[in-house]
Order: C-alpha cells, then structure tokens, then sequence
C-alpha cells in the first residue's frame, strides 16, 4: 500500500504537470494568435492607405491628362484661327482693304487694328507625369544690422 500510495502521488504530480503544461500551452497558442491578428488588421490598414494613395495618383494624373487635352485643343484652335487671321489680312492687303472692310484712307483709329501676338504662339508643355518636388525651405531674411558682426568693428555714430 506504501507503494500504491507513491504510485498515485506520482500519478497525481504527472497530471498537475500535464495540466500545467496544457495552461501554458494555450496561452502561449492565445497570444500567437492575437499577434497574428494584430499583424492582420495592421496589413489591412496599410493595404488600404495604398490603395487610397493609388487611387489620388490616378485621378490626379487624369485629370492633368484631361487639363493637357484641352489646352492642346485650345492652343490648335488658337492656332488655326490667327493663320485664318494672317491669311485673311494678306488677302485684304493685296485687295487694299483693312481688316474689317475698311479702305485705307478710312482714318486712323477707326479701322486700325490691334498688332497680332507673337507667331507662330509658343508650344504647350507636356503634361505632368511626376508629383511635383516639394519647395525648398525658406530661406531667412537678413537685414543690414545682422550681416554687421558685433563688437569694435561695427558702426557707431560720431560722439559730439
């Protein structure tokens, strides 16, 4: 019975250990799991924000693409409509009539016209396709009194 005895103490000890052993288990499972999930919802979070950010670029570059669209448009008509202005005035000139219908001796400011712009008009530039960089610091104001060192050398009025 002595050995019955330290046979169920032993027993006993071997399942306390064996239930230790699965408390510690689950816990140690509990808190991989939770980093897991934390580590989810961070990945989650920064999906998002990328596919936001993504989605800025796009429409900004869209609508600069449609911004170049149109001033390019813009630019040809204005491109077409002063060679259709050029064309007109030099077949008015070789017919000695001004712009407007009227005859070269009509006076001056009443059929004179404006002098044409620069021609051919200068090109568009290209659309941006790179954000723009950020401006440079700013640099500080000196004035006169501190761009003077202090001590002997500086200015001071005559004593009288």
């Amino acid at each position: 019975s002595r050995k019955a005895q330290l046979l169920l103490e032993v027993d006993n000890q071997v399942k306390q250990q064996e239930l230790l052993m699965s408390q510690n288990y689950n816990e140690q499972l509990m808190l991989l799991q939770r980093a897991a999930q934390q580590q989810r919802t961070d990945l989650a979070q920064k999906v998002s924000k990328l596919e936001l950010e993504y989605q800025q670029r796009k429409a900004q570059e869209e609508y600069l693409q449609q911004s170049y669209e149109i001033q390019r448009e813009n630019y040809e008509a204005q491109t077409k409509i002063l060679a259709e202005l050029a064309e007109l005035r030099k077949a008015q000139a070789l017919a000695g009539v001004g712009v407007g219908g009227c005859a070269g001796g009509a006076g001056v400011g009443r059929c004179a016209s404006p002098a044409p712009g620069p021609w051919p008009p200068p090109p568009l530039p290209p659309p941006h396709t790179q954000p723009r960089p950020p401006l440079p610091p700013q640099v500080p104001v000196f004035t006169a009194a501190a761009a003077v060192p202090p001590g002997p050398q500086s200015w001071a009025p005559p004593a009288m």
